[in-house]
């Protein structure tokens, strides 16, 4: 399932290619995040919700902190190209779906490693499938940038 929320992330994303990944939109007096801090963001998810959380050490990217929840999306100061941003997501998220086919029906039914907690919820499955609908909401934005630069989509 995540393989193939990430075709539609990769689709929106495609048809961003001849934008500026910088560019924050505005939208009804309403400032979105920028590509950029989308796709940082989601490796940063990765890494928290689908690595770390189940049981794995993390990739070890320094500055992934930047893109956490909460973050201010216009105080980015990461000097590394959107090209290069993008190959690094890629390569985590080849990590992410490797550690995944690897947890056992028992592991995905013990409590994730950082004790993140969704109401009473907190098994490594719940933060998969969490981590999983978190990208959709992220490749949804992306389709809605799509649309507010004008190009056809979806």
């Amino acid at each position: 399932m995540f393989a193939t929320q990430r075709q539609i992330t990769r689709y929106y994303l495609s048809k961003l290619r001849e934008t500026d990944p910088h560019l924050q939109v505005e939208f009804n007096g309403t400032t979105l995040n920028s590509t950029y801090w989308i796709v940082a963001h989601l490796i940063w998810a990765e890494d928290y919700l689908l690595l770390r959380a189940l049981g794995h050490q993390g990739t070890g990217i320094d500055w992934l902190d930047q893109f956490k929840v909460g973050s201010d999306a216009g105080a980015v100061t990461l000097d590394l190209e959107f090209k290069d941003l993008l190959d690094i997501q890629k390569e985590v998220h080849q990590t992410t779906l490797a550690h995944i086919a690897s947890i056992s029906e028992e592991e995905f039914a013990q409590d994730n490693a950082l004790d993140i907690r969704f109401g009473e919820e907190k098994s490594k499955r719940y933060l998969a499938m969490h981590g999983i609908r978190h990208e959709g909401v992220h490749s949804g934005q992306l389709s809605v940038i799509v649309k507010l630069h004008g190009t056809k989509a979806i």
